[in-house]
């Protein structure tokens, strides 16, 4: 039968504590109810501060616990609740235990408070007596009455916990040769919110300054001279995703009491957008559910792949290289970074006052591509250099301007051998053509060959 069911009151009633006591179980039932329809994960410590000086002496002590045991039960120690005992950590096999606080649960048959003539194990309170006053009257004389204090204990994680509602706090790292104990640091305790989990804390704080520094680097080579437009959509779309992830991360991490699961639901939104760009498979890791017990669960994989998404280096796919006029219409591009030749291909981009059609075969006819070192030496014996190929539309990688024709070199004609270990490229041009522009690209990770 259950013990959750109001008091009937009625006139004449023989009052006995039995009366007051179930009408205390029903009002603690209903609040609990009622609160869990709304948030189910309310449980949890909301501030923890375990002594470090104890640790030094193989004792685990609380300092400082204010939380909701999953019963339903708040605890705020000490200003409330006496502090436990210190649990004492000297024995074997302690290493990668959890610590939990724990409370007696509440059983039928079975006293709640302690009888200090018959003491019991499972009894969930200790009385004491306290000095009230009554607060509708300024002169009235304190009277002493009997208040019930929640007789909290430690528990390691092997010991049987099955009549007890437990808070994980911290977990044993390490038992040194002197008696000292290490813990946990990358340990999430249960908790309400954030500010009882250092380390969530840290790495939203972390995360902030990630995602502002990347899309400055993002920005900044966007607006790069020569570079303009250059960068692919996909460039457009993460500084998107990030100016938008920023000011929410920073404005969570401004917040107090924030819910760890608002917090993993925005660290998991934000990895799940970012694997847009910087997953191979262009689509977020199936991470596990919201885990409250065990939140390290379901974190650390999240921030993970968040870490990893804001520490991809991106670098402009398409390059744009130098041209520099010489004698005897020559044209010259140092090449300063030599991977290119082995991952990129080369465009050159031509436009001239003349009709598309036209300037498309007579360009590469009357044009010679080289090395710096052999040009000279090709145009003197009249030999052919790097083939140009015309592209019957202009890559993706680079900006359109109307008027232009697109030619890449073909790094598998004959000519290509005095590139390989060249200073870079030179160009000479033989015919006229009129209001002649030209530009030279090189385009990352386009080489198949």
């Amino acid at each position: 039968m259950s013990l959750r069911n109001h008091v009937i009151w009625r006139d004449g009633l023989f009052l006995k504590p039995h009366h007051f006591q179930q009408q205390q179980r029903y009002l603690e039932h209903l609040i609990r109810s009622r609160s869990e329809a709304i948030d189910p994960y309310q449980h949890g410590v909301s501030r923890l501060e375990i002594n470090k000086e104890s640790l030094l002496h193989g004792k685990l002590l609380v300092d400082y616990a204010l939380g909701i045991f999953p019963d339903g039960t708040t605890i705020d120690v000490p200003s409330e609740t006496m502090a436990p005992a210190p649990l004492d950590v000297s024995g074997e096999n302690v290493v990668g235990q959890t610590v939990y606080l724990a409370l007696p649960l509440r059983s039928n048959g079975v006293p709640e408070v302690e009888d200090p003539l018959n003491p019991q194990d499972a009894t969930r309170m200790r009385a004491f007596s306290q000095d009230v006053r009554n607060n509708t009257s300024s002169d009235s004389e304190a009277f002493l009455v009997d208040v019930a204090q929640y007789r909290l204990r430690l528990m390691l994680e092997r010991e049987d916990r099955s009549a007890f509602t437990c808070l994980p706090l911290t977990r044993i790292r390490n038992k040194n040769s002197d008696g000292s104990v290490v813990l946990d640091d990358e340990f999430l305790p249960m908790a309400s919110t954030i500010d009882a989990q250092p380390r969530l804390r840290k790495t939203l704080d972390d995360l902030v300054g990630l995602l502002r520094q990347r899309a400055s680097h993002i920005s900044s080579r966007m607006g790069t001279p020569g570079q303009r437009g250059v960068s692919d959509v996909s460039d457009f779309l993460m500084l998107q995703t990030i100016n938008r992830l920023w000011p929410e991360f920073r404005h969570m991490s401004s917040l107090k009491g924030v819910h760890p699961k608002e917090l993993y639901k925005m660290f998991s939104g934000a990895a799940g957008e970012l694997a847009t760009f910087t997953h191979e498979q262009r689509m977020p890791t199936t991470w596990p559910a919201y885990h409250h017990e065990e939140p390290q669960i379901c974190f650390d994989p999240v921030i993970s792949s968040l870490r990893q998404s804001l520490s991809t280096i991106f670098e402009a796919n398409a390059i744009a290289l130098p041209l520099n006029k010489q004698k005897y219409g020559i044209i010259t591009s140092p090449l300063s970074d030599r991977s290119l030749l082995n991952s990129a291909i080369f465009v050159v981009a031509v436009k001239a006052s003349m009709e598309l059609e036209e300037l498309a075969k007579s360009f590469p006819a009357q044009t010679k591509v080289s090395s710096i070192e052999r040009i000279r030496e090709l145009i003197h014996l009249h030999l052919p250099g790097v083939v140009l190929q015309r592209l019957p539309s202009p890559p993706r990688q680079l900006p359109y301007h109307a008027g232009f024709s697109y030619f890449q070199l073909d790094a598998n004609s004959a000519g290509w051998q005095y590139i390989e270990n060249a200073s870079g490229f030179a160009f000479h041009i033989a015919g006229e053509f009129a209001d002649l522009q030209l530009q030279f690209w090189a385009i990352r990770n386009e080489r198949t060959t």
